[in-house]
């Protein structure tokens, strides 16, 4: 349906309902009978109800495409939403001091080194078409700074700058998705948070830190430009955004925010919290333990936000789980006695007393918090290792690849295997079964195995298949 509203907007199709003559002949004898009229029309009556006829039949038309277009704009929205919740997901590469580079032919490739607290300390520039001059400033680089990981977006020039690193470097070499980072260099947003920089800059800064933290770094680019769902610009802006918003808090919520290192733009999302008091939270950093927080949010924003934010320095261990700070004196008690499901009638006395809201949903709450105390959610990266770039010469029919998966839309999963564009999986071609729906077999991010069913030259389309590989 979105396909279609494309195709009419551009001016290269027209959409109808087709009239059936049947349909209006029954239509004006249900319509007769109810005027009781036992004879044909008389002309006059036959005009006017054609006339009335044709006016509603518009009016019929416009109403079912309007809810067909609700119904496939919802349904590109929860396929954007399932594909942007797996990217978030990406696990963090802290600690490291990263080399971003944003390749590029004309502009040259722009160079930054950020830190391991993700503080850009060094801005350059290389051109590809200057090989040796290249590779001295690499070399300087690489010697002047302990680098852990290169870090390239996956725009144009990015196997020939592959390519020359892997000469000069042995260390990991990261792929990353640059999607948006053009439209966020140039936002409020990364202008509030580097006016220093220009915006080619600022975009090099926010290639190397999706690799750092996906998460922190995704959330200020506007949902549309992550490129991870397909009809995004054919979907009213504002509901795209909002129910897009809708996955990014469930995903900040979820794998709860270290409040020592969090952007003010990743605590906006936190529950309970608005940008005013995400700034309060910013600019008060650091912080011992979540008693500390209480000095700085409001009773209502500290009560409905303390779940998700996390002080992993506290001396209190239970200051990095999602238990409340109301429920700490319970948490110790069933903790400390081994409270389970089994045995909880025995206890459940001293429970209530404790927390007047315990029950059996409180105990399981409390237990697997605290056994996932510290363990980092986000495991799974939809980053990959560079390697060098396949031509369309060197493939065939049948050959078999690792890949990735980069997209998931209705019918199509879309595959990285190491070619310029990406393969495509159909939705018959994802199992030996019936697929309903791609997402139920494949996410954003997952390593798969395919092989090659068609390849046509003039497009570059590679038909792709997971069945039997």
């Amino acid at each position: 349906i979105l396909a279609l509203n494309r195709g009419e907007n551009l001016g290269i199709l027209t959409i109808k309902l087709e009239k059936d003559e049947e349909i209006f002949e029954t239509t004006q004898d249900t319509y007769a009978s109810h005027l009781n009229i036992r004879q044909s029309f008389i002309i006059e009556l036959a005009t006017a109800f054609k006339l009335g006829y044709e006016a509603l039949f518009g009016s019929v038309e416009n109403e079912i495409r309007g809810e067909l277009s609700d119904l496939g704009e919802d349904d590109a929205i929860r396929a954007f939403q399932t594909n942007l919740q797996a990217l978030l997901m990406s696990r963090p590469e802290y600690g490291k001091t990263i080399l971003a580079i944003d390749p590029g032919y004309r502009a040259g490739c722009k160079i930054c080194i950020i830190d391991t607290l993700g503080n850009p300390i060094l801005f350059d520039k290389i051109f590809l078409h200057e090989e040796e001059r290249a590779k001295s400033q690499l070399v300087n680089m690489f010697k002047k700074y302990t680098i852990d990981t290169v870090v390239i977006g996956n725009g144009t020039g990015c196997d020939e700058t592959s390519a020359i690193i892997a000469e000069l470097y042995t260390g990991e070499v990261i792929i990353v998705n640059e999607s948006g980072a053009s439209v966020y260099s140039a936002s409020p947003i990364a202008q509030e948070e580097f006016p220093d920089l220009d915006s080619l800059d600022r975009g090099t800064v926010s290639i190397g830190r999706r690799y750092i933290d996906p998460l922190s770094e995704l959330v200020k680019v506007p949902v549309g430009s992550i490129w991870v769902g397909m009809y995004q610009h054919d979907i009213a802006e504002k509901k795209l955004t909002e129910k897009l918003g809708y996955v990014v808090e469930d995903v900040v919520n979820e794998v709860g925010i270290n409040v020592n290192n969090a952007s003010i733009y990743v605590l906006g999302h936190i529950s309970g919290i608005d940008k005013r008091e995400a700034k309060k939270i910013y600019n008060h950093r650091p912080y011992k333990s979540r008693i500390s927080l209480q000095k700085v949010l409001s009773e209502k924003a500290y009560k409905l936000a303390i779940w998700f934010l996390r002080v992993p320095e506290s001396f209190e261990k239970l200051d990095n789980t999602d238990i409340h700070p109301d429920q700490y004196p319970l948490a110790r008690y069933i903790i400390e006695n081994n409270v389970t499901r089994e045995n909880y009638i025995s206890h459940k006395q001293a429970c209530v007393a404790l927390y007047i809201d315990t029950n059996e949903d409180t105990l399981d709450f409390i237990r697997e918090s605290y056994e996932n105390l510290g363990i980092e959610k986000r495991v799974g990266s939809t980053h990959t290792k560079a390697r060098k770039k396949l031509a369309m010469d060197q493939i065939k029919e049948w050959d078999i690849f690792d890949g990735v998966i980069r997209n998931v839309v209705a019918f199509w999963a879309f595959v990285d295997i190491g070619l310029k564009s990406d393969g495509l999986v159909h939705v018959s071609q994802l199992a030996n079964k019936f697929v309903a729906n791609p997402s139920d077999i494949v996410s954003v991010g997952d390593r798969v195995k395919v092989k090659i069913t068609s390849i046509d030259t003039k497009t570059g389309k590679i038909q792709l298949s997971m069945k039997d590989v």
